[in-house]
């Protein structure tokens, strides 16, 4: 609580040092999201919707960086090819510019050794593997969860990139970092941009 008011406001050394300790926990993240004109409107009228995918429910957001918007942009140019944008009324490329905000004990790098580790050993003693890949993810976030005691809203994996990806440098390579966000409360529309 704080102490006084107006410009001689102050606090107690114990209460800086919880303020701080709460601005280190909280974390703001930057993505974007590539899909149609139709479904960025949607979005922006209801929100997002969490979904299976190969590294785990939830909605997947390329990690804000120079190539991040070509992603996006590529991640729908390949959907739109594998005609899964077909009933969606106005197909023009959009890109969703978005703000992921959580607690840091809420968010989890899963490209982590150890957690990789982890995910190995229950492939291996569950038999989760082939077309249940998304799975895996989702059953060690739920046990990784149930460890800590709080729930796992973002973590951070390396996915392919699109095939239709253009600008990346192959060379370094053919992955790139998302967030995966099964939490849709934690995400904020910031911009979105149409090509």
């Amino acid at each position: 609580m704080w102490h006084g008011g107006g410009r001689n406001a102050q606090c107690s050394q114990v209460q800086v040092d919880e303020l701080k300790c709460l601005a280190f926990l909280f974390m703001e993240l930057r993505g974007t999201h590539g899909t149609t004109r139709s479904r960025a409107e949607k979005i922006q009228e209801l929100g997002f919707r969490a979904s299976p995918g190969i590294k785990g429910t939830g909605v997947y957001f390329w990690r804000d960086n120079a190539l991040s918007g070509d992603l996006a942009r590529d991640w729908y140019r390949y959907y739109l090819k594998k005609e899964l944008y077909a009933k969606d009324s106005n197909k023009q490329c959009a890109v969703i510019f978005g703000l992921i905000a959580c607690d840091e004990t809420n968010f989890v790098n899963l490209d982590d050794s150890e957690i990789k580790d982890d995910i190995l050993w229950l492939i291996k003693n569950k038999g989760l593997e082939g077309d249940r890949k998304g799975k895996i993810y989702d059953e060690y976030l739920d046990m990784l969860s149930r460890e800590l005691g709080n729930s796992i809203k973002v973590s951070q994996v390396s996915v392919p990139v699109p095939k239709e990806f253009r600008n990346f440098p192959s060379f370094l390579y053919m992955m790139a970092d998302c967030y995966v966000v099964k939490d849709v409360d934690c995400v904020q529309v910031e911009t979105v941009k149409y090509y």
